[in-house]
Protein backbone atom coordinates (compact mmCIF):
# COMPACT_ATOMS: atom_id res chain seq x y z
CA UNK A 1 0.00 0.00 0.00
CA UNK A 2 1.16 3.58 -0.92
CA UNK A 3 1.73 6.21 1.61
CA UNK A 4 -1.09 8.16 0.29
CA UNK A 5 -3.26 4.83 0.66
CA UNK A 6 -1.93 4.54 3.96
CA UNK A 7 -2.48 8.11 4.49
CA UNK A 8 -6.34 7.89 3.11
CA UNK A 9 -7.40 5.08 5.84
CA UNK A 10 -5.36 6.52 8.43
CA UNK A 11 -7.70 9.62 8.09
CA UNK A 12 -10.67 7.41 7.81
CA UNK A 13 -10.54 5.55 10.74
CA UNK A 14 -9.44 8.51 12.72
CA UNK A 15 -13.10 9.96 11.45
CA UNK A 16 -14.97 6.81 12.06
CA UNK A 17 -13.57 7.28 15.77
CA UNK A 18 -14.89 10.96 15.89
CA UNK A 19 -17.70 9.95 14.90
CA UNK A 20 -18.15 6.91 17.21
CA UNK A 21 -17.13 9.95 19.77
CA UNK A 22 -20.09 12.61 18.89
CA UNK A 23 -22.23 10.05 19.22
CA UNK A 24 -21.63 8.27 22.26
CA UNK A 25 -21.27 12.47 23.51
CA UNK A 26 -24.99 13.21 21.98
CA UNK A 27 -26.08 10.11 23.83
CA UNK A 28 -24.57 10.86 27.19
CA UNK A 29 -25.64 14.56 26.95
CA UNK A 30 -29.15 13.59 26.12
CA UNK A 31 -29.23 11.21 28.56
CA UNK A 32 -27.46 13.89 31.02
CA UNK A 33 -30.39 16.34 29.47
CA UNK A 34 -33.24 13.90 30.69
CA UNK A 35 -31.82 13.45 34.31
CA UNK A 36 -31.87 17.51 34.90
CA UNK A 37 -35.17 17.44 33.74
CA UNK A 38 -36.40 15.18 35.29
CA UNK A 39 -34.52 16.53 38.52
CA UNK A 40 -35.97 19.72 37.56
CA UNK A 41 -39.26 18.23 37.49
CA UNK A 42 -39.00 16.34 40.85
CA UNK A 43 -37.73 19.58 42.46
CA UNK A 44 -41.03 21.09 41.24
CA UNK A 45 -43.03 18.73 42.07
CA UNK A 46 -41.43 19.06 45.60
CA UNK A 47 -41.58 22.65 45.74
CA UNK A 48 -45.39 22.50 45.03
CA UNK A 49 -45.99 19.79 47.41
CA UNK A 50 -44.17 21.83 49.97
CA UNK A 51 -45.93 25.30 49.30
CA UNK A 52 -49.22 23.16 49.31
CA UNK A 53 -48.10 21.58 53.11
CA UNK A 54 -46.77 25.14 54.05
CA UNK A 55 -50.02 26.88 53.43
CA UNK A 56 -51.87 23.51 54.82
CA UNK A 57 -49.26 24.09 58.25
CA UNK A 58 -49.81 27.82 58.23
CA UNK A 59 -53.92 27.10 58.00
CA UNK A 60 -53.84 24.81 60.56
CA UNK A 61 -51.16 26.99 62.31
CA UNK A 62 -54.01 29.75 62.55
CA UNK A 63 -56.57 28.03 63.41
CA UNK A 64 -54.69 26.22 66.41
CA UNK A 65 -54.28 29.99 67.39
CA UNK A 66 -57.37 30.92 66.82
CA UNK A 67 -58.35 28.20 69.42
CA UNK A 68 -55.93 29.21 71.58
CA UNK A 69 -56.43 32.88 72.03
CA UNK A 70 -60.30 31.82 71.87
CA UNK A 71 -59.32 29.54 75.37
CA UNK A 72 -57.47 32.66 76.62
CA UNK A 73 -60.12 34.13 77.10
CA UNK A 74 -63.38 31.75 77.54
CA UNK A 75 -64.09 29.96 80.91
CA UNK A 76 -63.97 26.24 80.03
CA UNK A 77 -66.95 25.76 82.28
CA UNK A 78 -69.72 27.85 81.39
CA UNK A 79 -68.89 29.11 78.24
CA UNK A 80 -68.39 32.87 78.91
CA UNK A 81 -65.79 35.23 78.77
CA UNK A 82 -63.15 34.78 81.40
CA UNK A 83 -61.58 37.75 83.85
CA UNK A 84 -58.52 38.81 81.29
CA UNK A 85 -61.74 39.10 78.01
CA UNK A 86 -63.55 40.95 81.07
CA UNK A 87 -60.43 43.06 81.83
CA UNK A 88 -59.72 43.97 78.46
CA UNK A 89 -63.27 45.24 77.96
CA UNK A 90 -63.30 47.20 81.07
CA UNK A 91 -59.97 48.86 79.92
CA UNK A 92 -61.26 49.56 76.58
CA UNK A 93 -64.87 51.26 77.72
CA UNK A 94 -62.21 53.44 80.48
CA UNK A 95 -60.29 54.50 77.21
CA UNK A 96 -63.04 55.76 74.93
CA UNK A 97 -63.92 59.62 75.76
CA UNK A 98 -67.21 58.73 74.71
CA UNK A 99 -68.26 56.46 77.49
CA UNK A 100 -66.79 58.40 80.45
CA UNK A 101 -68.54 59.01 83.22
CA UNK A 102 -71.54 56.66 81.73
CA UNK A 103 -70.32 53.38 82.59
CA UNK A 104 -72.19 50.71 85.05
CA UNK A 105 -70.84 47.22 86.98
CA UNK A 106 -72.61 44.46 88.20
CA UNK A 107 -71.45 41.93 90.63
CA UNK A 108 -73.24 38.46 91.08
CA UNK A 109 -71.62 35.61 94.06
CA UNK A 110 -73.70 32.96 93.97
CA UNK A 111 -74.42 32.23 97.49
CA UNK A 112 -73.46 29.52 99.28
CA UNK A 113 -71.24 27.49 96.99
CA UNK A 114 -69.66 25.40 99.11
CA UNK A 115 -72.90 24.16 100.53
CA UNK A 116 -74.04 23.07 97.26
CA UNK A 117 -70.94 21.26 96.43
CA UNK A 118 -71.00 19.29 100.47
CA UNK A 119 -74.63 18.28 99.63
CA UNK A 120 -74.63 18.21 95.85
CA UNK A 121 -71.29 17.21 94.74
CA UNK A 122 -69.18 19.44 92.53
CA UNK A 123 -70.96 18.26 89.64
CA UNK A 124 -73.94 19.85 91.38
CA UNK A 125 -71.71 22.76 91.98
CA UNK A 126 -70.52 22.99 88.43
CA UNK A 127 -74.11 22.61 87.21
CA UNK A 128 -75.16 25.53 89.73
CA UNK A 129 -72.45 28.20 87.98
CA UNK A 130 -74.04 26.88 84.94
CA UNK A 131 -77.15 28.28 85.60
CA UNK A 132 -75.98 31.54 86.92
CA UNK A 133 -74.33 31.90 84.00
CA UNK A 134 -77.08 31.13 81.95
CA UNK A 135 -79.19 34.13 83.72
CA UNK A 136 -76.10 36.47 83.06
CA UNK A 137 -76.39 35.82 79.64
CA UNK A 138 -80.30 36.06 78.94
CA UNK A 139 -79.94 39.65 80.73
CA UNK A 140 -76.94 40.99 79.26
CA UNK A 141 -78.35 40.67 76.15
CA UNK A 142 -80.75 43.34 76.56
CA UNK A 143 -78.64 45.65 77.10
CA UNK A 144 -76.77 46.64 74.00
CA UNK A 145 -73.14 46.82 73.87
CA UNK A 146 -72.87 44.75 77.83
CA UNK A 147 -70.25 41.99 78.51
CA UNK A 148 -70.60 39.37 80.81
CA UNK A 149 -67.99 37.18 82.57
CA UNK A 150 -67.27 34.60 85.25
CA UNK A 151 -64.75 36.72 86.86
CA UNK A 152 -63.78 33.80 89.89
CA UNK A 153 -65.29 30.47 91.26
CA UNK A 154 -68.21 31.90 92.24
CA UNK A 155 -68.10 35.78 90.64
CA UNK A 156 -70.03 36.83 87.84
CA UNK A 157 -69.73 40.13 86.40
CA UNK A 158 -72.08 42.62 83.58
CA UNK A 159 -70.24 45.42 81.96
CA UNK A 160 -72.48 47.60 80.49
CA UNK A 161 -71.44 51.16 78.82
CA UNK A 162 -73.33 54.54 77.67
CA UNK A 163 -76.81 53.05 78.97
CA UNK A 164 -78.93 55.12 81.85
CA UNK A 165 -78.71 54.18 85.26
CA UNK A 166 -81.98 52.77 85.53
CA UNK A 167 -82.05 50.51 82.99
CA UNK A 168 -78.81 48.69 84.30
CA UNK A 169 -80.92 48.59 87.49
CA UNK A 170 -83.77 47.09 86.34
CA UNK A 171 -81.00 44.50 84.56
CA UNK A 172 -79.69 44.01 88.38
CA UNK A 173 -82.86 43.50 89.73
CA UNK A 174 -84.12 40.96 86.91
CA UNK A 175 -80.75 39.18 87.47
CA UNK A 176 -81.49 38.34 91.63
CA UNK A 177 -85.23 37.87 90.73
CA UNK A 178 -84.24 35.34 88.32
CA UNK A 179 -80.97 33.54 90.71
CA UNK A 180 -83.32 33.18 93.50
CA UNK A 181 -86.35 31.40 90.99
CA UNK A 182 -84.07 29.07 89.62
CA UNK A 183 -81.48 28.75 92.41
CA UNK A 184 -82.17 27.62 95.82
CA UNK A 185 -79.57 29.60 97.85
CA UNK A 186 -79.82 32.45 95.26
CA UNK A 187 -77.31 35.39 94.67
CA UNK A 188 -75.76 38.58 95.78
CA UNK A 189 -75.96 41.43 93.43
CA UNK A 190 -74.05 44.74 94.04
CA UNK A 191 -73.95 47.21 91.22
CA UNK A 192 -72.03 50.62 90.77
CA UNK A 193 -72.55 53.62 88.30
CA UNK A 194 -69.87 56.07 87.24
CA UNK A 195 -72.69 58.67 86.86
CA UNK A 196 -74.12 58.01 90.62
CA UNK A 197 -70.38 57.83 91.93
CA UNK A 198 -68.93 60.75 89.99
CA UNK A 199 -65.73 61.83 90.91
CA UNK A 200 -64.85 58.84 93.20
CA UNK A 201 -64.27 56.63 89.68
CA UNK A 202 -60.82 57.51 88.17
CA UNK A 203 -60.09 54.20 87.09
CA UNK A 204 -61.55 51.14 86.05
CA UNK A 205 -59.85 49.70 89.47
CA UNK A 206 -62.30 51.70 91.19
CA UNK A 207 -65.67 51.18 89.76
CA UNK A 208 -64.79 47.32 90.52
CA UNK A 209 -64.09 47.98 94.48
CA UNK A 210 -67.14 49.68 94.50
CA UNK A 211 -69.42 46.91 92.83
CA UNK A 212 -68.00 44.57 94.92
CA UNK A 213 -68.37 46.29 98.57
CA UNK A 214 -71.65 46.60 97.64
CA UNK A 215 -72.00 43.23 96.63
CA UNK A 216 -70.92 41.95 99.80
CA UNK A 217 -73.00 44.73 101.65
CA UNK A 218 -75.98 42.72 100.07
CA UNK A 219 -74.67 39.28 100.79
CA UNK A 220 -74.14 40.50 104.82
CA UNK A 221 -77.59 41.03 104.78
CA UNK A 222 -79.14 38.36 102.25
CA UNK A 223 -80.66 40.68 100.11
CA UNK A 224 -82.70 39.73 97.57
CA UNK A 225 -82.26 42.65 95.72
CA UNK A 226 -79.17 44.46 94.56
CA UNK A 227 -77.21 46.76 96.40
CA UNK A 228 -76.38 49.90 95.02
CA UNK A 229 -72.81 51.31 95.76
CA UNK A 230 -72.39 55.21 97.45
CA UNK A 231 -70.14 57.21 97.28
CA UNK A 232 -69.09 56.28 100.85
CA UNK A 233 -69.29 52.76 100.45
CA UNK A 234 -65.49 52.54 100.93
CA UNK A 235 -65.07 54.42 103.82
CA UNK A 236 -65.59 52.02 106.15
CA UNK A 237 -62.18 49.21 106.11
CA UNK A 238 -62.79 46.43 103.66
CA UNK A 239 -62.86 42.76 104.51
CA UNK A 240 -59.66 40.75 103.24
CA UNK A 241 -59.56 37.97 101.05
CA UNK A 242 -59.47 35.56 103.93
CA UNK A 243 -62.82 37.27 105.29
CA UNK A 244 -64.62 36.97 102.69
CA UNK A 245 -63.81 32.82 101.96
CA UNK A 246 -65.09 32.52 105.53
CA UNK A 247 -67.91 34.68 105.21
CA UNK A 248 -68.92 32.37 102.01
CA UNK A 249 -70.83 29.26 102.72
CA UNK A 250 -72.43 29.12 105.85
CA UNK A 251 -75.22 27.86 107.45
CA UNK A 252 -78.29 30.65 107.92
CA UNK A 253 -77.88 30.42 111.49
CA UNK A 254 -74.04 30.90 111.42
CA UNK A 255 -74.49 33.83 108.58
CA UNK A 256 -76.86 35.38 110.74
CA UNK A 257 -74.26 35.51 113.90
CA UNK A 258 -71.57 36.60 111.46
CA UNK A 259 -74.02 39.25 109.98
CA UNK A 260 -75.29 40.74 113.97
CA UNK A 261 -71.16 40.71 114.87
CA UNK A 262 -70.03 42.50 112.09
CA UNK A 263 -72.73 45.30 112.46
CA UNK A 264 -71.33 45.49 116.25
CA UNK A 265 -67.89 46.40 114.46
CA UNK A 266 -69.14 48.67 112.46
CA UNK A 267 -70.56 50.34 115.23
CA UNK A 268 -67.49 50.11 117.98
CA UNK A 269 -65.95 53.50 118.75
CA UNK A 270 -62.50 51.49 120.33
CA UNK A 271 -60.56 50.76 117.42
CA UNK A 272 -57.87 48.85 119.46
CA UNK A 273 -57.46 45.05 119.38
CA UNK A 274 -58.48 43.79 122.48
CA UNK A 275 -61.98 46.00 122.52
CA UNK A 276 -62.44 44.44 119.08
CA UNK A 277 -62.47 41.11 119.92
CA UNK A 278 -64.45 41.55 123.11
CA UNK A 279 -67.39 42.77 121.56
CA UNK A 280 -67.24 39.83 118.86
CA UNK A 281 -67.06 37.75 122.19
CA UNK A 282 -69.91 38.89 123.50
CA UNK A 283 -72.04 38.91 120.80
CA UNK A 284 -71.17 35.07 120.32
CA UNK A 285 -71.99 34.61 123.65
CA UNK A 286 -75.23 34.60 123.74
CA UNK A 287 -77.03 33.13 120.54
CA UNK A 288 -74.06 30.23 121.18
CA UNK A 289 -74.77 29.46 124.52
CA UNK A 290 -70.87 30.05 124.94
CA UNK A 291 -70.35 29.55 128.62
CA UNK A 292 -67.20 31.70 128.76
CA UNK A 293 -64.43 32.87 126.75
CA UNK A 294 -60.93 34.18 127.10
CA UNK A 295 -58.79 36.58 124.74
CA UNK A 296 -54.68 36.65 125.14
CA UNK A 297 -52.05 37.98 123.52
CA UNK A 298 -47.99 37.05 122.71
CA UNK A 299 -45.83 39.80 122.60
CA UNK A 300 -43.86 40.65 119.20
CA UNK A 301 -40.60 38.11 120.71
CA UNK A 302 -42.06 36.17 123.17
CA UNK A 303 -43.00 32.98 123.96
CA UNK A 304 -45.36 32.97 126.41
CA UNK A 305 -49.61 33.69 126.03
CA UNK A 306 -50.48 36.21 128.15
CA UNK A 307 -54.25 36.30 129.27
CA UNK A 308 -55.77 39.89 129.42
CA UNK A 309 -59.82 39.58 129.43
CA UNK A 310 -62.25 36.63 130.48
CA UNK A 311 -65.63 36.31 131.22
CA UNK A 312 -67.33 33.38 132.62
CA UNK A 313 -71.14 35.21 132.76
CA UNK A 314 -72.62 32.13 130.75
CA UNK A 315 -71.69 29.83 133.92
CA UNK A 316 -73.56 29.29 136.75
CA UNK A 317 -72.11 30.61 140.28
CA UNK A 318 -70.58 27.75 141.57
CA UNK A 319 -68.88 26.37 138.49
CA UNK A 320 -67.98 30.34 138.18
CA UNK A 321 -66.31 30.38 141.47
CA UNK A 322 -64.05 27.33 140.95
CA UNK A 323 -62.87 29.10 137.98
CA UNK A 324 -60.29 31.48 139.66
CA UNK A 325 -57.50 29.23 139.03
CA UNK A 326 -58.20 28.02 135.66
CA UNK A 327 -59.25 32.06 134.31
CA UNK A 328 -56.82 33.74 137.11
CA UNK A 329 -54.32 36.03 136.35
CA UNK A 330 -51.70 33.55 136.77
CA UNK A 331 -53.17 32.18 133.94
CA UNK A 332 -50.96 32.74 131.48
CA UNK A 333 -48.82 29.66 129.22
CA UNK A 334 -45.93 28.64 127.13
CA UNK A 335 -46.74 28.60 123.32
CA UNK A 336 -44.55 25.57 122.87
CA UNK A 337 -46.94 23.81 125.53
CA UNK A 338 -50.29 24.10 123.85
CA UNK A 339 -49.31 23.39 119.86
CA UNK A 340 -52.89 23.71 118.93
CA UNK A 341 -53.61 27.28 120.21
CA UNK A 342 -50.37 28.23 118.68
CA UNK A 343 -51.23 27.29 115.56
CA UNK A 344 -54.82 28.84 116.22
CA UNK A 345 -53.40 32.23 117.10
CA UNK A 346 -51.61 32.30 113.35
CA UNK A 347 -55.22 32.23 112.06
CA UNK A 348 -56.52 28.67 112.19
CA UNK A 349 -59.87 27.85 113.85
CA UNK A 350 -59.73 24.87 115.95
CA UNK A 351 -62.29 22.78 117.78
CA UNK A 352 -61.68 21.08 120.60
CA UNK A 353 -63.76 18.17 123.08
CA UNK A 354 -62.66 16.42 125.63
CA UNK A 355 -64.36 13.53 124.52
CA UNK A 356 -62.92 12.80 120.91
CA UNK A 357 -59.99 11.23 120.96
CA UNK A 358 -58.37 12.90 117.82
CA UNK A 359 -57.86 16.13 119.85
CA UNK A 360 -54.94 16.91 121.70
CA UNK A 361 -54.81 15.45 124.98
CA UNK A 362 -52.83 18.90 126.79
CA UNK A 363 -55.91 20.60 124.94
CA UNK A 364 -58.50 18.45 126.17
CA UNK A 365 -56.82 17.98 129.79
CA UNK A 366 -56.91 21.71 129.57
CA UNK A 367 -60.70 21.75 128.99
CA UNK A 368 -61.47 19.21 131.87
CA UNK A 369 -59.21 21.11 134.04
CA UNK A 370 -61.87 24.28 133.95
CA UNK A 371 -64.94 21.72 134.14
CA UNK A 372 -65.48 22.11 130.23
CA UNK A 373 -66.65 20.09 127.34
CA UNK A 374 -66.20 22.05 124.18
CA UNK A 375 -63.73 25.06 123.32
CA UNK A 376 -63.65 27.15 119.85
CA UNK A 377 -60.43 28.79 119.63
CA UNK A 378 -58.94 31.10 116.45
CA UNK A 379 -56.71 34.41 116.36
CA UNK A 380 -53.92 36.32 114.53
CA UNK A 381 -50.76 38.58 114.22
CA UNK A 382 -51.95 42.55 114.64
CA UNK A 383 -49.97 45.39 112.67
CA UNK A 384 -47.67 44.99 115.41
CA UNK A 385 -46.19 41.64 115.04
CA UNK A 386 -48.71 40.61 118.20
CA UNK A 387 -50.39 37.47 118.27
CA UNK A 388 -53.75 36.92 119.78
CA UNK A 389 -56.25 34.13 120.58
CA UNK A 390 -59.60 33.93 121.60
CA UNK A 391 -61.09 31.45 123.23
CA UNK A 392 -64.80 30.33 123.70
CA UNK A 393 -65.61 27.48 126.16
CA UNK A 394 -69.07 25.50 126.64
CA UNK A 395 -69.46 22.86 129.11
CA UNK A 396 -71.91 21.08 127.26
CA UNK A 397 -71.10 18.73 125.01
CA UNK A 398 -73.93 19.38 122.70
CA UNK A 399 -72.43 23.02 121.80
CA UNK A 400 -72.37 22.70 117.91
CA UNK A 401 -68.52 24.17 117.69
CA UNK A 402 -68.42 23.19 114.26
CA UNK A 403 -71.32 25.49 113.08
CA UNK A 404 -69.72 28.45 114.40
CA UNK A 405 -66.34 27.86 113.36
CA UNK A 406 -66.64 29.92 110.46
CA UNK A 407 -68.02 33.17 111.46
CA UNK A 408 -65.97 32.99 114.69
CA UNK A 409 -62.63 32.85 113.00
CA UNK A 410 -63.99 35.31 110.73
CA UNK A 411 -64.95 37.62 113.69
CA UNK A 412 -61.71 37.49 114.71
CA UNK A 413 -59.85 38.35 111.84
CA UNK A 414 -62.14 41.60 111.05
CA UNK A 415 -62.03 42.65 114.27
CA UNK A 416 -57.69 41.92 114.14
CA UNK A 417 -57.12 43.00 110.33
CA UNK A 418 -59.80 46.78 111.33
CA UNK A 419 -58.18 47.62 114.36
CA UNK A 420 -55.41 50.08 115.60
CA UNK A 421 -52.68 49.25 117.73
CA UNK A 422 -52.72 48.09 121.54
CA UNK A 423 -49.71 48.89 123.43
CA UNK A 424 -47.46 45.56 124.22
CA UNK A 425 -49.24 44.82 127.58
CA UNK A 426 -46.70 44.28 130.51
CA UNK A 427 -46.46 41.39 132.88
CA UNK A 428 -49.57 41.65 135.54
Amino acid sequence: MSDLEEEVARLHRRSERDRLARIEAEDLLESKSRELYDAVEEASRARDEAEFLTGLRTAELTEANMRLASLAYTDALTGLPNRAAFEAELDSVFDNPAFRGKVSFVMVDLNDLKNVNDTMGHAGGDATLKVLARIMEQVGVTLPGSIVARLAGDEFGLLVADVEQIEVLNAATLISTLAFERIASGASVGLACSQRLGDRISSPADLLRYADAAQYQGKRTRSRRPVIALPDALDAPLPTALQRRAFRGLTAESEQLFADIAEELDALTQHDVLSRLACAAEVLLAPANVSAWAISTVAPGSGLFQTLLTNTSGLSDEHRDSLNRFFGVTGDFFIADYPVAARAALGRVEVVRTDDPSCALEERDYLASGGFEVMVMSGGRDSEGALWLMEAFSTSREFPAEVYALPFRAAVAIAITSSTPLPTPTKR
